[in-house]
């Protein structure tokens, strides 16, 4: 699988010096996270780091039929989006022991947990997008017995309603949500964001 994202990131990259347009050409790479539902790994990029007035911060999920889809949460809501998603971690661990305690199976319940609004990016024959999108998590026990925490909702284009795509993000364990939650440190990717400037003024 990291075979498959570097080679990923090569093609983007050849994408854009070939011309054809990626909003991501333009984000600093801040780190990635493994998920083990998909047994994949994701980026977290960020941008404009100098304005506050702007800063964005890029999580990369799965979606229905393209390789670049993002969540955008603005750094000044990135505390609230990792406290909530805090939140959703340690009520799916509470009721993943509620249902294995009492052989509960096949059933589905909204977390009441609410996340800042967010941005959702996707790239197809050109970067699609669309704003103030709420995240509502479910619980769900499968029919395996498997319990997972999803947000998978299909959202349509703000300036195409023909074209829509359903996104994927899903958690089947603890360390899934902690991959996440412990790069969504402000404080990280602002040094993160200095320390690729810094060696980027090396090379000019």
């Amino acid at each position: 699988m990291v075979h498959f994202k570097v080679a990923r990131r090569v093609s983007v990259f050849l994408m854009f010096l070939i011309g054809i347009p990626s909003m991501m050409a333009q984000e600093k790479f801040v780190a990635t996270y493994f998920n083990s539902y998909f047994n994949e790994e994701f980026d977290i990029r960020a941008k404009d780091f100098k304005n506050k007035n702007s800063e964005v911060v890029y999580i990369e999920i799965k979606g229905e039929y393209t390789d670049e889809a993002y969540i955008e949460v603005w750094a000044r809501n990135l505390d609230k989006f990792r406290n909530s998603l805090e939140l959703v971690r340690d009520k799916f661990i509470e009721w993943e022991n509620v249902a294995i305690e009492n052989n509960v199976q096949n059933m589905s319940k909204k977390f009441d947990i609410k996340f800042p609004l967010i941005g959702v990016y996707w790239y197809t024959s050109k970067w699609w997008s669309n704003y103030g999108i709420g995240i509502r998590m479910t619980f769900e026990i499968l029919p395996s017995g498997k319990a997972i925490a999803k947000w998978m909702p299909k959202i349509k284009a703000s300036s195409n309603q023909f074209v829509d795509q359903q996104f994927y993000l899903v958690f089947q364990n603890e360390e899934d949500f902690n991959a996440l939650i412990e790069l969504l440190d402000l404080q990280k990717i602002v040094a993160k964001m200095q320390k690729t400037k810094e060696e980027e003024d090396l090379f000019k």
